[in-house]
């Protein structure tokens, strides 16, 4: 069967039987908002709603897992074996970067090989390949949410904070311009599907495909 014929199939069966799926609810960051937009719009050609629930990111991977909900919005590629029960959609769909950001005002001479006291966010997959695969000179707290990283630096509690660099806007470095980044890795976000949904996530792949030539 010719490949368009069998993806014009696959995509006409699985709108036949529209969903309302439910995933982790984005951050209201404008880089959040435009790939939850991608995805709405994605799913809105298979005929699929998707609904939103706020889950704190190290716990979104065991209630996917667990098919509490559909799948994940946005994640890193897991490591191996990782998630046995999701299903990655083989397209990225957005790239950022993993950085040190660094308060200066608290440590003048601070970098990534003589920093000491650096906090993170809990199931911060990127920074947990990172730490996998390198040593770093650094100790590592983890809190459950972003916000709390940014009130931790401002307030002198750390020395430095790793987050993806989309979330250090022009606005966030005008307040803070003694604040710098450090590039530690980089990294593609993908879609996540639980496995009960492949025939959706067959369906899916190649419209994020088309999405990703069309940028």
């Amino acid at each position: 069967m010719p490949q368009t014929l069998f993806f014009i199939l696959v995509v006409f069966t699985v709108s036949s039987y529209a969903e309302t799926l439910i995933f982790d609810k984005p951050s209201s960051h404008p880089y959040h908002q435009s790939i939850q937009r991608k995805m709405e719009n994605a799913y809105s050609q298979l005929g699929h709603k998707i609904e939103y629930r706020n889950i704190p990111l190290k716990r979104s991977y065991a209630e996917a897992e667990a098919e509490k909900v559909d799948g994940l919005m946005a994640r890193v590629k897991p490591k191996k074996g990782s998630l046995q029960n999701l299903i990655m959609l083989p397209v990225p769909i957005r790239k950022f970067e993993v950085v040190l950001l660094i308060n200066t005002d608290t440590c003048p001479t601070c970098n990534a090989d003589n920093i000491e006291y650096v906090a993170s966010v809990s199931g911060f997959a990127a920074l947990e390949k990172i730490i996998d695969n390198n040593s770093l000179s650094f100790d590592v707290i983890f809190v459950p949410e972003r916000d709390i990283l940014f009130r931790m630096i401002a307030n002198n509690r750390v020395q430095g904070i790793i987050v993806s660099d989309v979330l250090i806007d022009a606005e966030l470095r005008a307040k803070h311009p003694n604040w710098k980044t450090v590039v530690l890795g980089h990294e593609n976000l993908y879609h996540f599907l639980n496995k009960k949904h492949s025939p959706i996530a067959d369906a899916l792949t190649p419209i994020l495909q088309q999405m990703l030539v069309d940028e």
